[in-house]
């Protein structure tokens, strides 16, 4: 598999606007990348045009969403979906726990996967420094080492099931810094609210999507929903 440190960013850029174009994404209105920040190290969605008032701005097919009904239907995971209780319905986080067990079946494919593009920009995470001197409060430091010893224990119980599971992951494939990539892009960039199941949106993570009064989405079927333009108001 490729080693993505040696892919250049700018490439991978082009790579991800190729494989969105060719799969139907459609945003006239949109560049990406764009670079933000003083020194241009936040990158984004920039505009390009005029939007207007509830104007749609971005159009992504169902096919390029990573859904959590998609990874239970994998073949090859939904065994070990069905086994380990940590995916079970009902337990905490188990859909963002079954799309980052997707995510990792899909990254060890590399650039034969079909969201490679994608999954090749996603951000790596640094490991957090728990232990703050400078926190005011017991509370926050008290909140941070409960936070990491439930983040030591996700980390473990996924460690148990690649290892258990050699048949399908490589070895020595999950990395401290790859969990972290793959399970910080679950839990930091999903989408959730507002839609019928938790699900990642290649190309719709790249904007902020939680804030409901500047950025509203919705899944649409044309087999369910009127098209204005074809609907005969008669």
């Amino acid at each position: 598999m490729e080693d993505i440190a040696q892919t250049p960013l700018e490439e991978k850029h082009r790579r991800f606007n190729a494989w969105r174009n060719q799969n139907g994404v459609l945003a006239p209105k949109l560049e990406y990348p764009a670079r933000f920040g003083h020194d241009g190290s936040l990158v984004g969605v920039g505009c390009i045009a005029p939007i207007e008032y509830r104007e749609a701005f971005l159009f992504i097919p169902y096919k390029l969403l990573i859904t959590v009904d998609a990874a239970l239907k994998t073949p090859e995971l939904a065994p070990v979906f069905e086994e380990e209780p940590m995916f079970w319905k009902g337990q905490d986080e188990y859909e963002q726990c079954i799309l980052t067990l997707f995510l990792l079946w899909e990254f060890q494919k590399g650039e034969s996967g079909f969201w490679w593009p994608y999954l090749d920009l996603l951000p790596d995470f640094e490991e957090l420094p728990w232990e703050l001197p400078g926190l005011q409060g017991d509370h926050l430091a008290h909140d941070a080492r409960d936070f990491k010893k439930t983040y030591d224990d996700l980390r473990a119980k996924f460690q148990r099931v690649v290892d258990s599971n050699s048949h399908l992951f490589r070895e020595h494939l999950l990395s401290e810094a790859l969990f972290r990539k793959l399970y910080g892009s679950v839990v930091t960039r999903c989408f959730g609210y507002g839609v019928p199941f938790t699900c990642m949106v290649p190309m719709g993570d790249n904007m902020n999507h939680h804030d409901k009064l500047g950025c509203s989405y919705e899944v649409i079927n044309p087999r369910m929903h009127l098209r204005p333009d074809k609907h005969d108001k008669s």
